[in-house]
């Protein structure tokens, strides 16, 4: 199949290069050019080995020309080039016949796609192929060259010694933000002294580094007035921590990641948190593949496997101590902006959340009233995703899920309120979802309640909580509020008789003891005791009465008149 597809791609190419008239035959032919390319991708990424005999064929795809054609076409050559990269990514490492001639002129064409290209999927797969090709040849003098150029130039722009419109420069700026983040994400340009040294933290920068004096310029372009070139800093600046982990715990950073999640910047505060989620899972894989490779050690030592390391914190290494550091430092920041109405970034905060639960880096108590308040999400896709990790939660520490229930209830109804607020489509605070037909309406937290409802003493413990809010209801406790809990427990799904008149026994007790208590509070307000107490007749009782309308203060009649109240 990977020599057909090989030859189909040939074949492909002359057609398209005979059909140069034919504007729809090349298209055609372009678009099947671009699934085999698919396809061999495909296969190459579940068995890289299959590709290395193909690699002479698909260095020169490389080089597909995408001018004089129609949109379609240029998006195909785009494509083309993209999936031939990737492909080489995986088969070139594996392979033992590439001369050194074949590797030079590969490392010239990915150079040139680096500077010309202008699709961002094309830039960043030609960096990852250059840099298996340079793993092989040893070649870091052109990317280290290639590296200053592009530095230099954005070195200038913040010394200010380029002239002419921001329109006409930010195209380069951009691009030598973006290429610089790659470089040092793929390449170790790390000083000797700091080889030596690991890599520990430290504030004191080394001019002579070349990924501290990127560092540097990429700060310098976080603050600048144009938000696209702001963007493109922070994302360089995650693909910088990526590779060193030990810059995110610098306070600058610290300080500058904070700053961003207290904006109202939904953009920024995206980016911030693609960097968190890049992060985590870059440091997961080098912690798992250690923990491979001590496992298998292991093995040969001892001659029994090792136990599993199920956390990145187990795993140890001093990268993990980074990503704890600024995770615990942004922590409050992440919770705050799980409650957004921008559906973008509350993805964002749940996979960053997810993953920092994953790996052990947080308390699962302490995120658990978010995940609550996310199965309710009016996206269904991230409701499903929140349902599921409370699942898992539950699984492991079914404790927590019960204790947080009530403050999970509370959170909700402050992120649907916000919501509705906000006049975001299937947003309510009524604390139900109506359905199709009458009588198919559900619970908003309708999975929360299957949680507990398998456990009688926890279930009890919950409608019990829940129906206590409305006892403090003087204590400052939302009228809204109390409508969303009542919404819920009208619609919770109940399946046995003894739930629903546990939660009918409560509501009596509730209003038993609250209605003697407004009784007695009426009576204060009327100045009067116990005299309807002594009523045994009602005669007595009418006197009573009159005496109470007689006792009224002058103030508190006109506060009571119909018209006062809009009636």
């Amino acid at each position: 199949m990977m020599k057909g597809l090989s030859e189909h791609i040939i074949s492909q190419e002359e057609e398209i290069s005979q059909q140069a008239g034919t504007a729809a035959g090349r298209e055609s032919s372009s678009n099947k050019m671009v699934a085999s390319f698919l396809a061999l991708q495909l296969f190459c990424e579940v068995c890289p080995e299959l590709g290395t005999e193909h690699i002479p064929t698909l260095v020169p795809c490389l080089k597909t020309s995408s001018k004089g054609g129609t949109k379609a076409e240029v998006k195909n050559a785009f494509h083309v080039v993209y999936y031939t990269a990737k492909i080489l990514c995986g088969t070139i490492p594996l392979s033992k016949k590439l001369g050194p001639d074949v590797l030079k002129g590969l490392e010239a064409t990915l150079i040139q796609l680096v500077i010309k290209a202008t699709a961002t999927a094309v830039v960043q797969a030609s960096v990852e192929c250059l840099s298996c090709c340079v793993k092989l040849t040893k070649n870091m003098p052109l990317i280290t060259e290639t590296l200053q150029k592009f530095y230099m130039y954005l070195k200038d722009e913040a010394d200010g010694k380029h002239a002419g419109q921001d329109n006409k420069r930010l195209p380069w700026i951009l691009r030598s933000l973006f290429v610089c983040g790659l470089f040092c994400q793929h390449f170790d340009f790390s000083s000797a002294q700091q080889k030596s040294a690991g890599s520990a933290s430290d504030e004191q920068l080394a001019p002579d580094s070349i990924r501290d004096v990127v560092f540097v310029v990429q700060m310098h372009f976080a603050s600048h007035h144009v938000e696209s070139v702001q963007l493109k800093a922070y994302a360089c600046l995650g693909y910088l921590c990526t590779r060193h982990p030990h810059y995110m715990v610098r306070s600058d950073v610290k300080e500058l990641y904070s700053k961003v999640l207290k904006t109202d910047n939904v953009n920024l505060k995206a980016q911030v948190l693609e960097n968190l989620k890049v992060m985590l899972i870059s440091e997961e894989k080098k912690m798992q593949t250690a923990a491979e490779k001590t496992t298998a050690e292991s093995i040969a030592k001892v001659g029994k496997k090792a136990s599993a390391l199920n956390t990145i914190v187990d795993m140890g290494g001093e990268d993990s101590g980074c990503s704890g550091i600024i995770l615990s430092h942004l922590e409050g920041e992440i919770k705050s902006n799980v409650l957004s109405t921008s559906s973008k970034l509350r993805q964002a905060c749940f996979i960053v959340m997810k993953l920092m639960l994953r790996q052990g880096l947080v308390h699962p108590m302490e995120h658990a009233a978010h995940l609550i308040a996310l199965g309710a999400d009016p996206i269904d896709e991230l409701k499903v995703s929140a349902n599921k990790q409370l699942d898992d939660l539950n699984t492991q520490c079914p404790d927590f899920v019960q204790q947080k229930a009530v403050e999970g209830m509370i959170t909700t109804y402050k992120f649907k309120a916000l919501l509705a607020k906000a006049k975001v489509a299937g947003a309510g605070v009524t604390g139900f979802k109506q359905g199709r037909e009458a009588g198919d309406n559900s619970a908003e937290l309708h999975h929360l309640y299957t949680l507990l409802k398998p456990k009688r003493t926890i279930r009890r413990c919950f409608v019990r909580e829940i129906v206590a809010l409305f006892g403090r209801s003087q204590e400052g406790v939302p009228r809204g509020q109390l409508v969303f809990v009542a919404g819920n427990m009208a619609h919770f799904p109940y399946s046995l008789n003894e739930e629903t008149l546990y939660v009918v026994h409560e509501i009596t007790l509730l209003t038993a003891v609250r209605g003697s208590q407004i009784q007695n509070a009426f009576r204060v307000l009327l100045g009067y005791n116990d005299a309807l107490s002594e009523a045994e007749d009602e005669d007595s009782a009418a006197d009573v009465a009159d005496r109470i309308g007689d006792e009224l203060t002058e103030d508190f009649v006109p506060a009571c008149e119909p018209h006062d109240h809009g009636i």
